[in-house]
């Protein structure tokens, strides 16, 4: 550049050398491509997101209009209007963002950690709009994987809950049952929010399997420890109690005592009476050992 007196005022002009479009070509090259993205983003997304992709669209459009500018009026105009146009785009970015909230907050965690985690993790803004979810997440609801950017929670209706339970509850709020490829799988889903100092920015909601804690628990369940005819112990669970009794024993070198006894004539009773006579004189005799047992005794049908 050089300086150019005249009358009184100075005036700058400047002089274009052959690299100088390289930069704002540069420049106008990747604004285009983030302005395609946009418009991809824009086809997939939800009417939500649409209206954020437009406030992106036109702050997009704004530095290039005004780099584009600055190229061709050089030679004519002193006036830059280029730091004014990329301060009304930061602007409109910044409406986006906060009128919208479509910022992707799983993106403060470690992104492979997520994607990889045995638990399904699925994030919602603080208005249930979907967010993020990971790749276990998909597995449990396969839904998911076709779910655009954007949508809310409440079109979301294969989910097990919706937006009034993960507002309401934090901790574990349901058992879900997937039979995803023909293997019932029981998940624990717990919701937690995601806050900052001062207020909730959305809600992540977990599943956690489990099936094998499940699988135990039905186990025990079928093995019954009770009589179903006289309410005491039935005979498998009888000899686990005498057996851990008959250890503790050992150990502290204390003795203990077994008493096993039967019923007189009770062939009698069944012939006499029938089973129903029978079973009845097997739930009376049961009761009344209970009174006379102490709480610590263990009594069992053999």
């Amino acid at each position: 550049s050089h300086y150019m007196a005249e009358d009184e005022f100075g005036q700058l002009r400047f002089d274009s050398g052959p690299l100088y479009f390289i930069k704002p070509l540069y420049l106008c090259v990747f604004i285009i491509l983030g302005i395609g993205t946009i418009i991809v983003k824009y086809r997939q997304g939800t009417p939500r997101f649409r209206q954020q992709a437009v406030y992106f669209f036109v702050s997009a459009l704004i530095p290039l209009f005004t780099v584009s500018n600055y190229l061709v009026e050089t030679d004519q105009s002193w006036f830059d209007i280029t730091p004014y146009g990329l301060a009304l785009s930061s602007f409109m970015f910044l409406i986006a963002h906060s009128k919208y909230g479509l910022s992707n907050y799983a993106s403060s965690i470690k992104n492979s950690v997520v994607r990889e985690m045995h638990e399904g993790i699925v994030i919602f803004d603080r208005d249930g709009i979907h967010l993020d979810s990971n790749k276990m997440a998909k597995d449990i609801f396969p839904d998911l994987a076709a779910v655009p950017l954007g949508t809310s929670i409440e079109e979301m209706d294969y989910l097990p809950f919706d937006l009034s339970m993960v507002r309401g509850h934090e901790g574990v709020i349901l058992e879900y049952v997937s039979d995803g490829n023909g293997l019932p799988r029981t998940y624990n889903i717990s919701v937690s929010c995601i806050r900052d100092d001062r207020r909730i920015l959305g809600y992540c909601a977990v599943a956690h399997n489990i099936t094998p804690l499940k699988t135990v628990m039905g186990g025990l369940e079928k093995k019954a420890y009770l009589d179903p005819l006289t309410g005491i112990f039935n005979r498998g669970y009888f000899f686990e109690k005498a057996t851990y009794h008959a250890g503790e024993g050992f150990l502290a070198q204390e003795s203990f005592c077994v008493i096993m006894f039967d019923l007189d004539h009770f062939k009698s009773v069944n012939d006499t009476y029938g089973h129903a006579g029978g079973d009845l004189v097997l739930r009376e005799v049961a009761a009344i050992a209970r009174l006379l047992l102490r709480k610590t005794d263990v009594l069992g049908r053999y």
